[in-house]
């Protein structure tokens, strides 16, 4: 696909494309007609372009089945793929796996991620991030947003139920579930000034 990054990991890929100069109508002959119809009712030009660049590149990688959406908010594609979305106003990004659910997120790096970092940050990560730098707060945040969508949407509180325990040689994480703890492996990319976070599976 033209103008798309490709992130190949173990057992899963990640799209990226920048939008920043994306030209959404140009684009809309690769959606269907449910696709279409939908994009004439979103009022924002950014969600539009989001919304275009995403099924842009579900078309050429499933062709015209359609994201539907489960009552959590996760994206679904068909039986045989597990996808998860994420944008922002200068990239659009598309995971897809075969073998197992992803959860991918992608965000700009500021200082917004540190001014709210009580919200998600515990006592155990001011230990492992460093809570008055731009990078180490939008990192954090974007890697529990990563694991939010892998898990399906629960109702999980950043603060308190999605855990960084280790940050390096790898980063390492516990989500707490109502009966269970589960362990993710995640990875993460800088790419100019935005950090794309994803899950990768859960160690052995």
């Amino acid at each position: 696909m033209k103008n798309v990054r490709i992130l190949e990991l173990t057992a899963a890929t990640i799209y990226l494309m920048d939008i920043s100069d994306f030209e959404y109508v140009n684009f809309l002959h690769a959606l269907n007609s449910e696709e279409k119809t939908h994009v004439n009712t979103i009022k924002s030009e950014q969600k539009k372009k989001e919304y275009t660049a995403i099924r842009w590149m579900k078309t050429n990688l499933f062709g015209s089945k359609p994201i539907r959406y489960a009552t959590d908010g996760s994206p679904t594609i068909d039986e045989t793929s597990f996808i998860s979305i994420s944008h922002t106003t200068k990239y659009a990004c598309l995971g897809v796996s075969k073998s197992h659910k992803i959860g991918i997120d992608i965000e700009a790096i500021t200082s917004r991620a540190v001014k709210v970092q009580h919200k998600y940050c515990n006592e155990n990560e001011t230990r492992l991030f460093d809570t008055s730098n731009d990078f180490d707060m939008t990192l954090l945040w974007s890697l529990k947003e990563a694991i939010y969508k892998f898990s399906d949407r629960q109702q999980l509180l950043f603060l308190t139920d999605i855990l960084i325990q280790q940050k390096t040689p790898e980063i390492i994480a516990h989500v707490k579930f109502e009966h269970s703890m589960v362990t993710v492996k995640l990875g993460y990319e800088l790419i100019d000034n935005h950090v794309l976070t994803y899950t990768i599976t859960a160690p052995n």
